[in-house]
């Protein structure tokens, strides 16, 4: 079961259980439970669209058990989105169910289940009121963060006495540590602390403002209160966006410079994947340049599941720095870090990445041949027919298949006459039939003459056209389009062979909405 549905399952399962069974402490205690373990390692989002809910953006089944209720309880509060942030205690998330399976008094707008969750002295869970369908729009517009009460992430900005800033080291290779000593016992806010730098004008005031959110900052991510210093670390670069003032912003740069360090900086890269923080982080990153890319790199390579590696997938693929670091660790001794950076260079379709690619094409491990080979067919340029032509005679068919479902465009003409005498060497039909779908999707005339002579079943160049292939041939001329494939299709609309009348009435509907299309 994915994430997204079990939580949905847990938050309308406790709030199912607190208003028609309250007594059953242990039923409730159980899916408590099962709800923290998920909570313990990401933050997530519960939002109501229309009659549905969606978690962190994905819509749950309408059948699923109890969320229709939870839904209806929701928008008679009229809460439209639930926040909950990484690491929320259970107590927490009590309060806030607690308040949804209350009975709601008529026109609610949200505003009491927030004022529960405030009297409860709740500081990880906020609740954005249902506006119609303007809740999404809201959201957008405003940073996640934000949404959460400022007394959750931080107090009032507040003066900073000289006694206070002595603490942090003077001399120019004074480092981390140092500063770690020199604070030890004391907690050091970093929100209030860079709550200063906007009502700092001298140069002298924004110094120590900035003095004092480093060491908010660097305190903060010691004691493990990361999200403390994720929300002073992007004060600051807010503010510093505002300025105008060579030498206020020379100060800034001077203080990004210990702020962006890797003790800071490695910490905070965990939260990447974390959905409530991930963009801050991401920005962050990017300011910190090479070193972020560096960091953001290390936790891909890192990734033990597919989804924590889409995650940071996503993040790298908007850095701007950092190409000749991806691609020298194609060279890396660990397979799973080979296999990790080929799925980047494929997503960013770094071109300059293709000879090192072309290095692991024949690699030992078929994990590091499947991604190398589709990271070479997202590319998809005349460079990488030399290197994709191997991959079409692998050994293992997943890489075949796999490979296949991603090649496509004019960039790979060169790749169907290599195509064509694969087909005829395959054993299996399931890896024929993607490469018939290939052949389509790059869309040359020799492509299209090979599909129309499987899918008429005309002559010799193919073996053993069962019905499944002559329709995977039918879809590929359907993704080739042009005039001559619609009248092969036209011609097929007959054919004695069900799935391939559908296939091709398919295809020929597919072609009609796409001329549309201006």
């Amino acid at each position: 079961m994915k994430d997204e549905q079990k939580i949905a399952i847990l938050c309308a399962r406790i709030v199912d259980l607190l208003r028609r069974n309250p007594n059953a402490v242990d039923e409730q205690k159980a899916a408590l439970r099962s709800l923290l373990e998920v909570s313990h390692t990401r933050s997530f989002t519960v939002r109501v669209q229309g009659q549905r809910l969606a978690v962190e953006g994905s819509l749950v089944p309408p059948d699923v058990p109890f969320v229709a209720d939870f839904v209806s309880q929701m928008r008679s509060h009229g809460v439209g989105e639930v926040i909950v942030a990484q690491g929320t205690a259970a107590l927490d998330m009590m309060h806030l169910f607690r308040a949804i399976s209350q009975s709601a008094s008529e026109g609610a707008d949200g505003s009491a289940v927030r004022q529960s969750l405030i009297d409860a002295e709740v500081r990880r869970v906020a609740v954005v009121e249902l506006a119609s369908e303007a809740v999404a729009d809201e959201r957008s517009a405003r940073r996640v963060t934000d949404a959460l009460d400022a007394s959750a992430v931080g107090g009032e900005a507040q003066d900073w006495e000289s006694e206070f800033l002595d603490i942090i080291p003077e001399s120019e290779g004074a480092g981390f540590t140092e500063l770690m000593e020199r604070t030890k016992g004391k907690v050091v806010s970093p929100t209030a602390a860079a709550g200063n730098l906007s009502r700092s004008g001298s140069v002298p005031e924004v110094t120590k403002a900035l003095k004092s959110v480093t060491v908010g900052v660097s305190r903060a991510v010691h004691d493990g209160r990361l999200e403390e210093a994720v929300e002073g670390l992007m004060k600051v670069l807010r503010e510093e966006e505002e300025v105008v003032d060579d030498e206020i912003k020379e100060a800034y740069l001077l203080a990004l410079r210990g702020l962006l360090t890797p003790e800071i900086l490695q910490p905070l890269s965990k939260l990447l994947i974390d959905p409530l923080y991930g963009r801050d982080i991401i920005r962050i990153m990017r300011r910190a340049g090479l070193k972020g890319t560096q960091l953001m790199l290390e936790q891909l390579i890192a990734a033990p599941t597919f989804a924590e590696r889409r995650a940071y997938l996503d993040a790298l693929r908007q850095v701007e720095e950092g190409t000749d670091i991806i691609i020298n660790m194609l060279g890396h001794h660990e397979w799973y870090v080979v296999r990790n950076v080929a799925d980047l260079v494929g997503e960013l379709a770094i071109e300059e990445a293709i000879p090192a690619l072309g290095k692991s094409v024949e690699h030992g491990d078929a994990r590091v041949r499947l991604a190398v080979g589709v990271a070479l067919a997202k590319i998809g340029t005349p460079l990488t027919v030399r290197f994709l032509r191997s991959t079409l005679h692998d050994k293992d068919p997943r890489v075949r298949a796999s490979v296949a479902r991603e090649l496509g465009g004019s960039g790979l003409s060169a790749l169907v006459m290599p195509l064509i005498n694969a087909i005829d060497a395959e054993e299996l039909d399931e890896v024929r039939a993607e490469y018939y779908r290939a052949l389509g999707r790059i869309g040359t005339p020799d492509a299209i003459r090979a599909l129309t002579d499987v899918a008429r079943k005309t002559g010799g160049l193919f073996r053993g056209r069962g019905g499944a292939l002559r329709t995977a041939a039918v879809e590929g001329l359907a993704a080739a389009g042009g005039d001559e494939a619609k009248r092969v299709l036209e011609s097929l609309k007959r054919d004695r062979d069900k799935d391939v009348r559908d296939a091709a009435l398919a295809g020929l509907r597919k072609l009609e909405r796409n001329d549309r299309i201006p």
